[in-house]
């Protein structure tokens, strides 16, 4: 972990106190990393070792930031990369889809509300803006020793990043809000109002009132979709249900539920 000293360049305004200051709930265990493998496998440490609800690891580079399925994230410097700890009963910690759906909705509003800039998902964990992919969210569970379950949110979201610092591959799909550093405000109020928000929609749980707008946001439902199997097939998406699964419908007219641990998606010409 680092302070206010040890961060690179303009990164001294990004610490745990700034976040702290704004949140909620100030008193929120924040840490703050310049750089890390993972969010998601540093605050997994953290709840292993006794970190509460809510609390909150924020890097500014992962070496090794990763996605569903095992896919590597890519994380260069200038974006927000976040992992939120959840301590949740057994059948909430079972539902990692619908708490990554809760993180999706949370980073629209958060962005919304301060940056004036409505994004779109991509079922079931993608948000995208102006057609490219901003935000790669990723849910994991664990088991503490004592039987005790939790849950793992972590949100990449590319906010400042540099259209250069991209690979070819992840440059050819990323979107950045800001790719010339013009932000409206900094990273840490940025990042404070996502974790405020996604805390405001898990303590509602099991209440699914946020996937309304989840659904509003869609930019799968009505279209046609490849589902990523083996072999691969297309097929219409006509809903998204109280679990966040994504109902489709077959050529023959069949439906099918998509739980989102086993499959992904391609939108048509995406």
């Amino acid at each position: 972990m680092v302070d206010a000293t040890q961060l690179s360049g303009g990164l001294k305004a990004f610490t745990p106190q700034a976040i702290q200051s704004h949140l909620l709930l100030p008193s929120t265990p924040v840490q703050v990393y310049d750089v890390v493998d993972s969010t998601n496998l540093v605050a997994k440490n953290w709840a292993a070792k006794g970190a509460p609800h809510g609390a909150l690891v924020v890097a500014r580079r992962q070496d090794a930031g990763r996605g569903r399925m095992g896919r590597g994230f890519s994380s260069p410097p200038g974006g927000i990369y976040m992992s939120v700890v959840l301590r949740c009963p057994p059948e909430m910690a079972q539902k990692p889809g619908l708490v990554t759906s809760a993180a999706a909705v949370a980073t629209c509003r958060a962005v919304s509300r301060l940056c004036g800039m409505e994004l779109h998902i991509k079922w079931v964990n993608d948000l995208y803006y102006n057609g490219g992919k901003c935000c790669g969210i990723l849910a994991e569970g664990g088991v503490l020793a004592d039987g005790s379950q939790y849950l793992v949110v972590g949100i990449g979201l590319n906010y400042t990043t540099p259209t250069d610092a991209f690979s070819p591959a992840a440059a050819a799909v990323a979107t950045v809000l800001f790719p010339g550093g013009d932000a409206p405000l900094g990273h840490a109020q940025l990042a404070a109002a996502i974790h405020d928000a996604l805390m405001e929609i898990i303590d509602m749980l099991p209440a699914h009132g946020f996937l309304e707008e989840y659904r509003f946001r869609s930019m799968v439902l009505g279209r046609t979709v490849t589902v990523l199997s083996t072999p691969p097939y297309t097929a219409q998406a006509i809903e998204i249900d109280d679990e966040a699964r994504l109902i489709i419908q077959l050529p023959d007219g069949k439906r099918q539920v998509l739980s989102w641990g086993e499959i992904s998606v391609r939108v048509k010409d995406d």
